[in-house]
């Protein structure tokens, strides 16, 4: 038993190394490889990138999540969750914004929405416009249905008071996006102004 008790504890005094191992001078020391590897895959997986999402997925058992909303308008573009962009001021009395809704896993609707005044004669007249207009219907799509993962609306209207064009007019702009699910988000609100 006692000779048991010296084997281990030579093996374990052997294993240690003792002080014969001395830090080696900056030239010997071993170099980290030049491009390291990435921990994540850098398309987050998907094998192609993500040009190569699918166009429909099945609509999944549950989803939480909020869809993506984006509106843009001439050059300004709104995000949901980002800031608003700088006003755009238009050229002539029309509106030509494109809306863009994304998910996952599955959308249903994406909209535009605008409120606005406009100026006709001595009058400022309110303007709330949706397209599409309001559904009654809920808009939820049932699990295991075949969903687009994005939907496009564009949109062209032309701001009119009765008896003809604006004086002037200024409003806001943004993307009301639905998913599969029913979870909703807007975009940051694009603000416009045009001067007849």
């Amino acid at each position: 038993m006692f000779l048991r008790l010296i084997a281990v504890l030579l093996l374990v005094l052997a294993g240690c190394g003792g002080d014969d191992e001395r830090p080696q001078p900056p030239a010997e020391r071993p170099q980290p490889p030049a491009e390291r590897p990435q921990v994540g895959v850098p398309d987050g997986g998907v094998a192609r990138g993500h040009a190569d999402e699918p166009r429909q997925v099945e609509v999944p058992a549950r989803d939480r999540t909020a869809p993506e909303a984006v509106l843009q308008l001439q050059r300004a573009e709104a995000v949901s969750g980002g800031p608003a962009p700088d006003a755009v001021e238009l050229d002539s009395p029309r509106l030509e914004p494109t809306a863009i809704g994304r998910d996952k896993q599955g959308m249903t609707r994406i909209r535009v929405s605008l409120r606005a005044r406009l100026r006709c004669g001595d009058d400022v007249v309110p303007l709330t416009r949706y397209f599409p207009p309001p559904e009654i219907a809920r808009p939820r799509i049932p699990p295991g249905t075949l969903a687009p993962t994005e939907l496009t609306r564009r949109v062209r209207f032309d701001l009119a008071c009765p008896d003809g064009e604006p004086a002037s007019a200024e409003g806001r702009l943004w993307a009301d996006a639905t998913s599969a699910w029913e979870t909703e988000s807007s975009s940051a609100p694009i603000r416009f102004t045009y001067r007849g």
